[in-house]
C-alpha cells in the first residue's frame, strides 16, 4: 500500500505481475494499438470477495491514458491580397489575446471594480513540468501584471515531457490566469507510470489535499473506456469540499472515442468519461461568426500595451471546422453519457427529453481560425492554439472571477448554471448566456447535434456575459457577499516537491 486517500475513500497499491494477476485473475499483456506498445489487463478483472464487498473497482492496469484536448493552429492563408496577421511572428490573422477575451464576453466592469481573482487559487492538472520563463513572458507580451504560477510537483518529478504535454500545461497555466489576472494559479505535477495515467493522479492530490476551490482539466478520455468511472467519486468528493470541477468536452465532435488524428468516426458516438459526471462543469467550444464583416468585430491594429483589437461581442455558432486545415475530426465535443441518467437539474429550454446526462454544459470560443496565442515550449515566439482545452481554462478563470465576486467556493456550478439558463430561456430571466443558435458537432462517420434555442449538446447553454454572469449569480438564502481576502501576497515562481 503507497497511500490511502485523507477522506479514507480510496487506495493506491503497488506490486508485482505475478501478484497483481493472481489477485485480480487476469492476465497482463502487452498490446500493439496504433502502432506503439501498450500495457494492459487482457481480460476484465475479478475483485476478491473480501474487497468486492465494498470497493468499487480498480482505477487502471494499463497505459492507456487521457489525451490533452488542443489543437496547434496552423497559418492560414491571408483572408485578402495584402493581409498580414495582426500579432507580429503570429499564425494567424485574427487572433485571440487575453484584452480580446476580456472585451467579447465583457469582463471590463469586474476588472474596473478591483474583481481580477485576488484571492482565489486555480489547481491545474498536469503531468509535465514546464519551462519556469514561458509563463512570465506571456504575461508581459500582453501588459498582465506579473503573477507566476506555483508548481506542485506530486513525486516524481518528470520534468518536461514532450513538447505537446508541455503546450497543454502552459496553455492552462497562461490562459486561468489571463481571464483572472490576480488568481493563484497552481499547477500540479504527477509522472505517468506503466498503470497510471498522471492526470488522474494530480486530480486525486488536488482533490485530496484540497489544494483550490477551482479545477482545471483539459483532458480526455473516451467514456466507453472507463468503466467504471473513477472521476465520479473524485468529483463527488471535490463538489462535497466546495470544489468546482471544469473539464473540457473534447475536439472529435460526437464521436468522443476517436483519436485526434482521425480523419472518420468508426467508434460511434460517445462523450469524455472525464467530464460527464454529475459533479463535472463540461465546457464546449464555439467559433465566432465573423467572416461577412470582419472589420465590424475587428480594429485595424493592436493596442500597444495589452495586443487586444476586439471591438465588443461577436456573435457565435456551434465550433465546427471539420475537413478544414485542423483535420476532419474538428468540433466541439457533446452527446449523451452512456453512463449516468440525466440529474435533476439538468432542464430547461433545449434539454433532450430523455434519461441521459448531456454534456456540455456550457461552451466559449475555441476555433483554430480564431486561437488562443501563448508562449510554450520555451521558444519566446507566438503560438496560437484552437480545441476546448482552451474553452476550459478561459471558463476556469470566469469561475475564479465569481468566487473572488461570492466571497466562497461555490462547489459544483451545474444546478445554479442550469437554474440561470433555464429562467433565461423559460421564463425571459435576465441575459446571462449567449445563445448559439447555429452550427452543429457532426464528423465524418458520425451524425451529431444541432445547435438550437437554449442548451444544445453542441455548445451547452452558450458562452456567459462575463459581467452579467458573475453579479446576477443566485446567492443562498440569506447569504451576502463579503471581500476576499488574498491569500499570497509573493508573486514570485516557486516550485513546491510534494513527498
Amino acid at each position: 500500500v503507497d497511500s490511502v486517500a485523507q477522506g479514507r475513500t480510496w487506495i493506491n497499491f503497488s506490486g508485482t505481475v505475478s501478484q497483481v494477476e493472481e489477485a485480480f485473475q487476469t492476465s497482463i499483456r502487452l498490446f500493439e494499438v496504433g502502432g506503439r506498445l501498450h500495457q494492459s489487463n487482457s481480460t476484465e478483472i475479478t475483485l476478491p470477495a473480501r474487497i468486492a464487498r465494498i470497493a468499487h473497482g480498480v482505477v487502471s492496469l494499463s497505459d492507456f491514458h487521457s489525451r490533452p484536448l488542443h489543437i496547434r493552429a496552423a497559418s492560414p492563408r491571408p483572408a485578402s491580397a495584402g493581409a498580414v496577421p495582426l500579432y507580429t511572428g503570429s499564425p494567424c490573422i485574427h487572433c485571440v489575446a487575453p484584452a480580446d477575451f476580456a472585451t467579447v464576453y465583457n469582463a471590463g466592469p469586474l476588472y474596473a471594480a478591483g474583481v481580477t481573482g485576488q484571492g482565489v487559487a486555480i489547481a491545474i492538472v498536469s503531468r509535465t513540468n514546464i519551462h519556469l520563463d514561458d509563463v512570465p513572458l506571456f504575461r508581459t507580451k500582453f501588459g498582465l501584471p506579473a503573477n507566476n504560477p506555483r508548481i506542485l510537483v506530486n513525486g516524481r518529478d518528470p520534468g518536461v515531457v514532450n513538447p505537446g504535454e508541455e503546450d497543454e500545461a502552459e496553455l492552462d497555466a497562461e490562459w486561468t490566469g489571463a481571464v483572472a489576472p490576480e488568481a493563484e494559479i497552481d499547477l500540479v505535477v504527477s509522472a505517468d507510470t506503466p498503470t497510471s495515467d498522471g492526470i488522474y493522479a494530480s486530480a486525486q492530490y488536488i482533490v485530496d489535499q484540497n489544494v483550490a476551490p477551482i479545477v482545471n482539466v483539459s483532458f480526455g478520455l473516451c467514456e466507453k473506456q472507463i468503466q467504471p468511472n473513477p472521476f465520479d467519486a473524485l468529483w463527488s468528493q471535490a463538489a462535497a469540499q466546495g470544489q468546482t470541477v471544469l473539464v473540457s468536452s473534447g475536439d472529435t465532435g460526437v464521436a468522443g472515442c476517436e483519436d485526434s488524428s482521425a480523419r472518420t468516426a468508426t467508434q460511434g458516438a460517445s462523450v469524455n468519461g472525464i467530464c460527464s459526471p454529475f459533479a463535472s462543469t463540461c465546457v464546449g467550444g464555439t467559433e465566432f461568426d465573423d467572416t461577412i464583416n470582419p472589420g465590424l468585430y475587428w480594429a485595424p491594429t493592436n493596442d500597444p500595451v495589452n495586443q487586444g483589437s476586439a471591438r465588443g461581442y461577436i456573435p457565435e455558432e456551434g465550433w465546427n471546422e471539420n475537413g478544414s486545415a485542423c483535420g476532419a475530426l474538428c468540433s466541439s465535443g457533446g452527446g449523451a453519457s452512456m453512463l449516468y441518467p440525466k440529474p435533476p437539474w439538468q432542464a430547461g429550454p433545449g434539454v433532450p427529453p430523455d434519461n441521459h446526462r448531456y454534456v456540455p454544459d456550457v461552451a466559449v470560443e475555441t476555433s483554430t481560425r480564431v486561437p488562443y496565442l501563448a508562449i510554450t515550449n520555451g521558444n519566446p515566439a507566438l503560438a496560437a492554439f484552437g480545441g476546448t482545452s482552451v474553452s476550459a481554462p478561459a471558463f476556469s478563470g470566469i469561475m475564479a472571477l465569481l468566487i473572488a465576486r461570492m466571497g466562497g467556493p461555490i462547489g459544483s456550478a451545474n444546478p445554479r448554471l442550469y437554474q440561470i439558463g433555464a429562467a433565461q430561456f423559460g421564463a425571459g430571466g435576465l441575459a446571462v448566456f449567449h445563445d448559439s443558435t447555429s452550427g452543429n458537432n457532426s464528423v465524418p462517420g458520425a451524425a451529431g447535434f444541432s445547435c438550437g434555442f437554449g442548451y444544445d449538446p453542441v455548445t451547452g447553454w452558450g458562452s456567459v456575459d462575463i459581467d452579467s454572469f458573475v453579479t446576477n449569480w443566485p446567492l443562498p438564502d440569506g447569504a451576502k457577499l463579503e471581500p476576499v481576502v488574498p491569500n499570497r501576497g509573493d508573486r514570485s515562481p516557486r516550485v513546491v516537491l510534494v513527498r
